[in-house]
């Protein structure tokens, strides 16, 4: 296994990332657009740290079909991802 990458980004995201990631919040708020994004910014031997920005889509009245953003903020808050018995096939 390799070893981890240590570094601290968080001053770099607070200064540069996250103006950015609040112009993006508020464009999907108007839009009505649903969204996920995580950033691991900061890393160590024992520990990784993530911001995770989410605007989940039944607060904003928008049904999806297949909604992942759910299982994405589940991942963020402890719950394992389950592999399912097969693989789908994926075009690329």
């Amino acid at each position: 296994m390799n070893k981890p990458t240590n570094y601290n980004k968080k001053d770099v995201y607070e200064e540069k990332i996250a103006p950015l990631m609040d112009t993006v919040e508020a464009l999907c708020k108007e839009h009505s657009i649903p969204f996920f994004f995580a950033a691991a910014v900061a890393n160590t031997d024992r520990d990784t740290e993530y911001v995770n920005e989410s605007r989940s889509a039944l607060p904003m009245g928008v049904v999806l079909t297949d909604d992942k953003i759910v299982d994405h903020l589940k991942v963020c808050s402890g719950f394992r991802a389950i592999v399912p018995d097969s693989i789908p096939e994926i075009d690329i």
